[in-house]
């Protein structure tokens, strides 16, 4: 009895075991997987749909029409291998739908359409693109997965998440074609130390690298030359924008900033850093310039400062530039100004130290440390150009101190050069210039007012030899030398003192000049109405 039994079990496990074997492949879900469907909200699992004969295309497609009207999910994640749609399966799909790419390609070799109606959920290794020369016109909202783990794809580059929109229509005029849009919208009040964040991207270093780069982010734009004709009018590597509508009412304290980069080189010690930049520009390329390295513009409403530095410590030099570049240019009716309203130093200040040297080869023509010019090309001018203006004003009461419109100083430094000049001062005409006033290599004006009390010396031009700090000093042949080169016809007169007012010291007699005698008594030189000259002892 017990063998009978045996056998009519092991009968009916066999019969069992052949009908399961035996049953085709469902049409549709199976009870089991409608109900994990009804459990995920209406959702559509692909790789079941259809027959074991239908082509993964088809079995999308049904899992598409499958969803009510109201729409729901197509999950593609049960598939484990690459997938090539051959038709365009989603331009007539009007419903609501939320596509979860699987973590492989998915290549559409068909001229296809994603509507607007379509989400996108890409994970680790999704890719979605047309291939064999087709288009693929994605309009959908791309999603990305929540808490989604991000791991190594490939043996040589970390593509944690790979978003690819290719297409080769390009967005309507006005409109924008978007990648990947991330959005964080907030309506309600919210914390005063709270901090909304669209986009975070942190790269870490956690072990030793002595080659590695890490960046936070890599943001490029290019212009594909394996493509005829490629082009854009624009291309900007990183476009930031602030904004706030005119209605907004700013708190006390606002601040409202483009771009803001955060330094902290929390090293040990920065000696082994050599390049430290909060920003740096960079031209790759071997021959085409970049016109500039910072440009600065607006649309009416200006800015209060090109460059403010209130409140940084600069050190070394403010601004470092190569041989020959200019510095900066100055748009027409403005000015380039240093000013420092809280200077307190005692020992003095330069607010502008200009320093050429030659170092290496032999000097052959001019070094100059400022060339300043002013050029006028209109005609019919009424004012004046002038190369340079040096201006030192006192507005308080100073009387052990000295204001010097201007300081020139040459030094030889004890060793040997051909010639020597404190000041040169050149007028350079051309043949057939006409001069209605006058033409003057130096003009030199001293302005008076009735009340001024002179204690000291009062004079236009001052002449002194001063010798050297622990020397008697040299004896110079003149203290003014008046000269005409070989092929000039010199002056008409030496000194012309004709417009000059002098104040009489006697009877129609003026003081022509003053001198020390050899024997270091000092003798005035005068003159009367007749001509006479005399040389007398003393003058009022």
């Amino acid at each position: 009895m017990k063998r009978l039994l045996t056998i009519l079990i092991l009968a009916l496990s066999l019969g069992t075991l052949n009908l399961i074997a035996q049953e085709p492949t469902p049409a549709s879900p199976p009870p089991g997987m409608l109900w994990l469907s009804g459990l995920n909200g209406s959702t559509a699992y692909a790789c079941w749909m259809g027959s074991s004969t239908a082509t993964d295309t088809n079995k999308i497609a049904a899992a598409l029409a499958w969803l009510p009207s109201t729409g729901g999910t197509v999950d593609l994640g049960c598939y484990h291998k690459a997938l090539t749609l051959t038709s365009d399966i989603f331009s007539t799909v009007s419903k609501p739908i939320t596509l979860l790419l699987p973590p492989t390609a998915v290549s559409v070799n068909a001229d296809a359409t994603i509507p607007a109606n379509f989400s996108l959920v890409y994970q680790n290794g999704s890719s979605l693109a047309a291939i064999g020369g087709h288009t693929l016109t994605d309009n959908s909202v791309t999603q990305l997965p929540a808490a989604e783990t991000l791991s190594k794809n490939g043996n040589n580059v970390w593509d944690g998440l790979k978003l690819v929109k290719s297409t080769t229509v390009g967005p309507t005029v006005g409109n924008e074609g978007v990648t990947l849009r991330i959005e964080n919208n907030r309506t309600a009040v919210i914390d005063d130390q709270a901090v909304i964040t669209a986009f975070e991207a942190v790269a870490r270093a956690r072990g030793k690298g002595r080659e590695l780069t890490i960046r936070g982010a890599n943001i490029r734009t290019y212009i594909d030359e394996t493509y005829a004709n490629a082009t854009a009018i624009t291309s900007v590597g990183v476009d930031a924008s602030v904004r706030a509508s005119g209605a907004v009412v700013p708190d006390p304290g606002t601040a409202f900033v483009g771009v803001r980069a955060y330094m902290a080189p929390g090293f040990t010690a920065m000696t082994n850093v050599t390049n430290n930049h909060a920003f740096w520009a960079y031209n790759e390329h071997a021959t085409n310039a970049i016109t500039n390295v910072l440009y600065a513009s607006d649309g009416g409403g200006g800015f209060d400062y090109g460059l403010n530095l209130s409140s940084t410590k600069i050190n070394i030099a403010d601004i470092n530039f190569s041989n020959g570049q200019r510095l900066v240019a100055v748009p027409a009716g403005k000015s380039l100004q240093l000013y420092d309203s809280a200077q307190t130093t005692a020992s003095g200040t330069k607010k502008l130290d200009i320093k050429v040297e030659s170092l290496t080869n032999a000097l052959n023509g001019d070094q100059i440390a400022v060339y300043g010019r002013s050029n006028n090309k209109v005609n019919a001018m009424t004012g004046s150009i002038e190369g340079a203006y040096f201006q030192a004003a006192n507005y308080n009461a100073s009387a052990g101190g000295t204001a010097r419109g201007a300081y020139i100083e040459t030094l030889t430094k004890g060793v040997n050069i051909g010639t020597a000049r404190g000041l040169e001062v050149n007028v350079d005409t051309d043949d057939n210039e006409t001069f209605g006033n006058e033409i003057s290599a130096l003009f030199a004006q001293v302005q008076t007012g009735s009340s001024e009390t002179f204690s000291g010396v009062a004079t236009v031009a001052r002449l002194t030899n001063s010798g050297v700090a622990g020397g008697g000093g040299k004896a110079l042949n003149s203290f003014l030398r008046l000269d005409s080169e070989s092929n000039q016809v010199g002056a008409t007169v030496l000194i012309d003192a004709s417009a000059a007012k002098f104040v009489a010291g006697g009877t129609n007699q003026v003081c022509v000049f003053s001198f020390q005698n050899s024997d270091g008594n000092v003798r005035y030189l005068v003159v009367n109405n007749t001509g006479t000259v005399a040389v007398v002892t003393s003058w009022p």
